[in-house]
């Protein structure tokens, strides 16, 4: 996910009664400017700039929540230049959109919930194929303070290949990447 592009694709998955997802110049909404929306029964885009927000850009009242605490609800949302676009991912439904004429680039992405604990999945999917050994990065480095951090990844193999995965780290005293943890995957056989 690259949101200080003008343009960005984010598919994000949600277990919570409320969600707030801001995009925002900085690290927090009390500092520089933020798009919020607001998913629920009453979901809405707003635009904010240093914690004032202003009237709704758009907003609608929907005949059931768009989230559920009981459920997983997936969604898609898109910015391309000043267009925003909320797409319900199960229903392939475009539910929020707004053109903002005087735009400005967001760098962060904030969540919470409200109402009740949150369940949060962001989905960065990136596709490659080969027929030929080699190494890469899969993504960009993260800042990973939670001890309870979790990834999980879905693979596609052919039935000759082999994964070798490797989770680096980088001391903060050396500066220097070190292995955490490598582990080689067959694929399984999977039963029709």
């Amino acid at each position: 996910m690259h949101l200080e592009q003008d343009k960005f694709y984010i598919s994000v998955s949600i277990r919570t009664n409320q969600a707030r997802l801001c995009f925002c110049t900085g690290i927090t909404t009390y500092i520089g400017s933020c798009y919020l929306i607001i998913l629920g029964k009453t979901s809405l885009i707003q635009k904010c700039s240093s914690s004032n927000c202003y009237v709704p850009l758009t907003q609608y009242t929907f005949e059931t929540s768009l989230v559920s605490s009981q459920e997983w609800n997936h969604f898609t949302i898109e910015k391309s230049n000043g267009q925003f676009k909320v797409w319900k991912t199960s229903q392939n439904k475009q539910i929020l959109s707004y053109n903002d004429q005087s735009y400005f680039r967001t760098s962060y992405l904030l969540v919470s919930s409200i109402g009740s604990p949150g369940y949060w999945k962001l989905h960065d999917y990136e596709f490659m194929a080969t027929n030929k050994t080699f190494r890469t990065l899969l993504g960009e480095d993260m800042k990973i303070s939670d001890p309870y951090f979790c990834m999980a990844i879905f693979v596609a193999m052919c039935q000759q290949c082999t994964l070798r995965f490797e989770v680096l780290y980088k001391t903060s005293s050396t500066g220097r990447l070190k292995m955490l943890e490598d582990t080689e995957i067959k694929p399984k056989k999977v039963c029709k």
